[in-house]
C-alpha cells in the first residue's frame, strides 16, 4: 500500500512540475499595439526588424527561408518605342521562392529553358534593394538583387553598389542583379492560409489574408523553437495590423 502512495505522489509531483502552455497575445498598448509572449512585449513595429533586421525608409531588405521575389516586366510589340500604351501588350510575372541558398521559380522553368537571371544567383545570403541610382545624376532608378556566401560579404557588397551601381553589377553578375528598366520587383513572404500557400508581399497584416468579411479562427507562428499559438481580436482593426512573417499560419472562416 505504501508503495502505491509513494508511486501515486511523484506521478502528482510531475505533473505539477510541467510548465505551463507560452501564451502569446496581441495586447493594445501606448503608443502602438505589441505581440506579448512570456518576457517578451514586442511593438508592431519592430516585428519586422526583428525578423531579420529591416528598418522602413533604409531601402533594403535581408531575404530568409520562405521569402520569395515578384518579378514583373512590361511586354511591348517588336521594334517598338517602349514606352506610353502605343505597342503595349501586357506583363509578364514571374515569382520565386527562396529556400536553401537557391531560388526557385514557382512556375517552371519549362523543360529545355534557361534559367533566369534569379535563379542564377546562388549564395546563403541575399539582399534586395528597391531602387538604387543607376547613372550619376540620380534621375534613373532600379531594383538590384545581391548574393553573398556571408552577412559580412553582404555588408561589402551594399557598399560597393552604393558607389557605382552599374559598373559594379556589370563586372560582378555573379552577385548582382539590377533589373532593367520596364521591370518592377518587390519581396514576397510565403503564409499558409486555410491550408493553401499564399506568397504576400512582405509587410502585410494578419488582416490582409484574413478579410473584412471573415473571422479569424487560429492563428500560428514560429517562435522560441515551435508553432506558437497567438491570441488576437479579429474585430480589433488595430490588432489586425500585425506583420506577418514567413511561415505564418491562419486559419478563418
Amino acid at each position: 500500500m505504501r508503495l502505491i502512495l509513494c508511486v501515486a505522489a511523484l506521478l502528482g509531483c510531475g505533473c505539477s512540475a510541467r510548465k505551463p502552455a507560452e501564451v502569446w497575445r496581441v495586447v493594445k498598448a501606448e503608443p502602438e499595439y505589441v505581440l506579448r509572449s512570456p518576457g517578451e512585449d514586442i511593438a508592431f513595429s519592430y516585428v519586422l526588424k526583428r525578423f531579420n533586421g529591416f528598418v522602413l525608409g533604409e531601402g533594403w531588405v535581408d531575404f530568409r527561408e520562405d521569402m520569395g521575389l515578384q518579378v514583373q516586366y512590361a511586354m511591348y510589340e517588336q521594334g517598338a518605342e517602349r514606352k506610353g500604351l502605343k505597342g503595349f501588350l501586357g506583363t509578364e510575372t514571374q515569382r520565386y521562392l527562396w529556400r536553401r541558398g537557391r531560388w526557385r521559380r514557382l512556375k517552371g522553368p519549362k523543360e529545355g529553358e534557361a534559367l533566369s537571371p534569379v535563379e542564377r544567383l546562388r549564395g546563403n545570403f541575399q539582399r534586395f534593394f528597391y531602387a538604387v541610382k543607376v547613372n550619376r545624376v540620380g534621375s534613373t532608378h532600379s531594383s538590384a538583387l545581391l548574393t553573398g556566401d556571408s552577412q559580412a560579404e553582404i555588408e561589402r557588397l551594399s557598399k560597393a553598389l552604393a558607389a557605382a551601381p552599374q559598373e559594379f553589377c556589370q563586372s560582378n553578375a555573379k552577385s548582382c542583379l539590377l533589373f532593367p528598366d520596364l521591370c518592377t520587383a518587390a519581396p514576397l513572404i510565403g503564409v499558409l492560409v486555410n491550408g493553401k500557400r499564399e506568397m504576400v508581399p512582405w509587410g502585410t497584416g494578419l488582416g490582409g489574408v484574413v478579410g473584412r468579411d471573415k473571422r479569424l479562427l487560429e492563428f500560428l507562428r514560429w517562435e522560441r523553437g515551435g508553432m506558437r499559438r497567438i491570441e488576437v481580436d479579429g474585430a480589433d482593426s488595430w490588432a489586425m495590423r500585425l506583420p506577418l512573417l514567413p511561415g505564418d499560419v491562419v486559419r478563418s472562416e
